[in-house]
């Protein structure tokens, strides 16, 4: 496919789908789509919640295991790379 036909599908997809939402948006009514806004922007941040990642035990962990009398340069090559040390 060229570049030109390319583009030509890309607009026709877009333009159906402007085609699509119109027609649906119509079919439903105001009120309907306010409760659907507000559920959708909950289970957004529902998802942003639960998907972050807590290293707290992690971080635990790795300090745990970390034996009396290491060398610094030991510690510096099991650090995680999630944990951010500032050597200087």
């Amino acid at each position: 496919m060229s570049c030109q036909s390319c583009r030509l599908v890309a607009s026709f997809v877009k333009c159906q789908l402007v085609l699509m939402i119109n027609f649906v948006c119509r079919q439903i009514p105001f009120e309907t789509i306010e409760k659907m806004k507000s559920v959708s922007g909950l289970l957004i941040i529902m998802l942003l919640l639960t998907s972050c990642k807590n290293y707290y035990n992690d971080t635990i962990r790795w300090m745990d295991t970390i034996r009396t009398g290491t060398d610094l340069e030991a510690v510096k090559r099991s650090q995680p790379d999630f944990v951010e040390i500032d050597w200087k």
